[in-house]
């Protein structure tokens, strides 16, 4: 499919305070805490100095995109959600996904957001 948008700036903003999603409808869908995907994974061992490195989802972001006017069609504003991404290391310990959603729930997940991550999350 040929998507003149394409062709054009589109704008979008994240939302970077994931505290707000849960009860939010999107497409007619109810987010609760249930469908909240908070998984976390090793991906990495250094042996030589006892980390270990993960990389999780949190709660979801809702997500604003802004198509601009375009010949033949309208500007439009669509809304949605998106995965969030986080990344650390842990001296000689290795996550569960259950002690990932404890750490969730206590908003320590938030420190672990990369620094391109918080590049495009509004507010920053």
């Amino acid at each position: 499919m040929n998507c003149p948008c394409l062709q054009y700036p589109v704008h979008f903003l994240v939302g970077g305070d994931d505290s707000g999603t849960e009860g939010l409808v999107v497409n007619d869908i109810a987010v609760g805490a249930e469908e909240q995907p908070c998984l976390v994974a090793d991906v990495f061992t250094d042996s030589l100095y006892g980390t270990v490195r993960h990389v999780a989802t949190a709660p979801l972001y809702p997500i604003l995109v802004i198509w601009p006017d375009v010949p033949d069609n309208p500007g439009m504003v669509s809304t949605g959600l998106v995965m969030s991404y986080h990344e650390f290391a842990l001296t000689d310990i290795r996550l569960t996904d259950k002690q990932w959603q404890r750490w969730v729930r206590r908003g320590k997940h938030q420190q672990y957001r990369p620094p391109f991550v918080r590049s495009f999350l509004w507010p920053p």
